[in-house]
């Protein structure tokens, strides 16, 4: 965290702590990583960032760290120059679902005109919808795939794959990482 919020101010960073396919696998390593991060988190520095969680699934790591990171969310609410957001037990097809069925449980209640159901709408009905549009997505570990990770966000996202493992992406990785994205032409799907 250290070497992230000392050099960096106005970028948004995702951190997928595990994904619902993963959960068994990960969660040692997650709860290791969430621990050091928010066990100390009174001290993060003051109105750098603010903490995001998909907060329905925090309860899987126990009440101490739960208790935790809805403290550490409750004192950076106010915060604006960076937005972390961690994704714990998340999936991204799951989430496209959930959105899909809300829209269809408002069309169903008569709240919604099936003709009003396109991407701003389906946009909108997503976990990340209060979140600036995603500009760069990094996946370490030497791995060339998304993992089911923001898929309906990274769209128009630069993709970026490097062999750092995520403990070792530390701050100069994420300069070197914000170089190369600095030096893309973007397109938004255009030529």
């Amino acid at each position: 965290v250290d070497g992230f919020t000392e050099r960096f101010f106005d970028i948004g960073l995702a951190f997928d702590g595990s994904t619902g396919e993963t959960v068994g696998v990960a969660d040692g390593e997650v709860y290791r990583l969430l621990s050091s991060a928010f066990l100390h988190s009174d001290r993060l520095p003051s109105g750098l960032f603010h903490i995001a969680f998909n907060l329905y699934a925090i309860y899987m790591f126990g009440p101490q760290l739960e208790a935790r990171l809805l403290s550490a969310v409750e004192r950076t609410a106010a915060n604006r120059r960076l937005t972390w957001v961690v994704a714990l037990n998340y999936g991204s097809r799951g989430e496209i679902a959930a959105a899909a069925r809300r829209l269809a449980e408002e069309v169903q209640a008569g709240t919604r005109d099936p003709a009003s159901i396109d991407e701003t709408a389906l946009d909108q009905a997503m976990q990340t919808a209060d979140l600036p549009p995603l500009d760069l997505l990094i996946r370490t570990s030497g791995e060339v795939r998304l993992s089911n990770f923001l898929l309906w966000q990274a769209a128009y996202a630069e993709l970026m794959f490097v062999d750092t493992l995520w403990p070792d992406f530390d701050g100069d990785a994420l300069a070197a990482a914000l170089g190369v994205f600095a030096a893309r032409q973007r397109r938004f799907g255009g030529r």
